[in-house]
């Protein structure tokens, strides 16, 4: 089964109603319209079974992100290949902007992204230290909520301020 495929028919048997996210995430002055949101569980060798998010301004393109996380025969998934995806979604195919964070199974950020700008030199990540994770939920949903521990924080050149609050079905890759 292609893992377009076994994301629709994740969707489709959990008979879920669809993600829903609200908040702000602002980035140098700039509100980033946060619309949508889709999530996604795997296996990786270590550390684990992960949930990766994306809050966008656009939907995923289903067929972009099944291209860009394909991987051959007995290989396996890595932490960054679903957030590499988005990446590149972002940066090649200019299809979204947003923030992307993967939690591993004590709910902390382990990898995130703030996708801005016009290449990859302009996304950034913010530290750990920097973000309050609450999840109340990881299954059959994603709920909960993420912020910077300030409204507006300052990391080198960048100003970033993010409070999402989140409830999403949990799609399991590959399957």
């Amino acid at each position: 089964m292609t893992l377009l495929a076994g994301l629709c028919a994740a969707a489709a048997t959990a008979g879920e109603a669809p993600g829903k996210v609200s908040g702000t995430l602002v980035v140098n002055g700039t509100t980033v319209p946060v619309q949508h949101i889709t999530a996604v569980t795997y296996d990786t060798p270590s550390p684990g079974r992960l949930i990766s998010v994306l809050v966008s301004d656009n939907a995923v393109d289903p067929k972009a992100f099944q291209e860009y996380t394909r991987i051959g025969p007995g290989e396996r998934i890595v932490a960054g290949i679903v957030t590499g995806a988005w990446v590149t979604m972002h940066a090649e195919d200019k299809a979204l902007s947003g923030f992307s964070f993967t939690l591993d199974k004590d709910n902390r950020v382990i990898l995130d992204e703030v996708l801005v700008g016009k290449s990859r030199d302009d996304n950034f990540g913010i530290l750990d230290d920097y973000l309050v994770v609450e999840v109340t939920s990881t299954t059959p949903r994603l709920v909960g909520r993420i912020r910077t521990k300030e409204p507006m924080i300052e990391l080198n050149t960048e100003k970033v301020g993010l409070d999402l609050t989140f409830d999403v079905p949990v799609a399991e890759l590959g399957k």
